[in-house]
């Protein structure tokens, strides 16, 4: 275990987003109570080594939205990249407080503890129609040769359940276009469907995209199958980020292998030293908390 929820006096500790960036792993995680009418904390943490963490658990980093207004969930960070001229910027999701509409956000700073300004308005949000018409959420991001692209999540009106994976285009992190895509057992050109890497699933979460050495990308999902509760994670790799090849035939990875009384809620994939890691968010027996645990990829 790397971060237990008590050390940073909460109950709830999701993965969030991660970069390693001058040495140094930047972690910043969503802290959660589990209280109704709690707000959730956003804290930012360094690592050199990913076993000591420092960092102020008191302080929230994302306190001031500037003209958007979340619910009690705030917002809830997932991808951070660092700009050519310096800047630092972070994307993420939420529910806007005037009702539950979910959006896709994003946030400057000039580091890492902030202070972060929100763009105004949402990058992205349900179209009320097609396979994100619902709810949009967790984007990951990374930047290419031609701009940037993104992964997120969404759900439709028709299958509020049944979340799927799409990807849309940027070339300047606020204006994004949704693009074709496709993944061998996926039902929809525009999303990869609950029924591909040869898993019986009825919903895919989390999406996080990276970049890898030769050029290409990886994406790594959570699933969870029909009849059951319990997040698996799955694989897929591309070339160009339109065309996308499962990593293996089923999951690569189930909380059981880590500690069977578990499940999983939220990973980050990390490198470090070259080093290929994920940081898990694991359930207690109870799911009355949760724990940050540090994980062999």
């Amino acid at each position: 275990m790397t971060i237990p929820h008590d050390t940073v006096g909460t109950s709830y500790a999701l993965a969030g987003a991660a970069i390693e960036h001058d040495g140094a792993i930047h972690l910043w995680t969503a802290l959660a109570t589990g209280l109704e009418g709690d707000r959730q904390r956003v804290m930012h943490l360094t690592s050199s080594d990913l076993e000591s963490w420092e960092g102020d658990a008191t302080a929230s980093v994302l306190d001031d939205a500037g003209a958007l207004r979340f619910d009690a969930n705030g917002p809830v960070p997932s991808s951070v990249l660092v700009e050519e001229d310096g800047t630092w910027r972070m994307f993420g999701g939420g529910r806007l407080a005037d009702g539950d509409t979910s959006i896709l956000w994003t946030a400057t700073a000039p580091g890492p503890d902030g202070p972060w300004t929100f763009h105004p308005a949402p990058i992205l949000m349900p179209e009320q129609v097609g396979w994100d018409g619902l709810s949009v959420d967790h984007p990951s991001v990374v930047r290419t040769d031609g701009g940037y692209l993104m992964a997120y999540g969404g759900a439709s009106p028709a299958a509020p359940n049944r979340n799927r994976i799409g990807f849309a285009r940027s070339a300047d992190a606020i204006s994004w276009i949704r693009v074709p895509t496709s993944l061998e057992g996926a039902d929809d050109d525009l999303a990869l469907g609950p029924a591909a890497c040869g898993i019986d699933a009825r919903t895919m979460v989390e999406p996080e995209l990276r970049l890898t050495d030769g050029g290409g990308m990886r994406l790594d999902f959570g699933v969870i199958e029909v009849g059951a509760d319990e997040m698996l994670i799955a694989s897929a790799t591309s070339s160009d980020g339109s065309t996308w090849a499962c990593a293996s035939d089923g999951p690569i990875f189930e909380a059981a292998n880590v500690d069977a009384m578990r499940n999983l809620h939220s990973f980050l994939p990390l490198r470090a030293d070259g080093r290929e890691l994920w940081l898990m968010e694991l359930l207690a027996p109870d799911s009355a908390s949760s724990d940050l645990w540090l994980v062999e990829r």
